[in-house]
């Protein structure tokens, strides 16, 4: 049930049922919680590039030769 909810909520409609889930292909169903974690991910790498734009303004020669 709560694989079709998820898989509903990202095609943004009811396009599954429950009973229906079933019938997917594991690689599908991998798919659908693959997308479920992309905005986890993202805000991940996003923490991190701020965090590394932290670190590299406290250094203001920080890979100056290269420009």
């Amino acid at each position: 049930m709560a694989l079709a909810r998820l898989i509903n909520l990202q095609c943004g409609g009811a396009v599954i049922t429950p009973w229906e889930i079933d019938e997917l292909e594991d690689e599908w169903i991998e798919v659908f919680r693959g997308m479920a974690e992309i905005p986890q991910l993202r805000a991940n790498y996003q923490a991190f590039d701020r965090r590394l734009a932290e670190i590299r303004s406290r250094h203001p020669t920080y890979r100056k030769y290269l420009s």
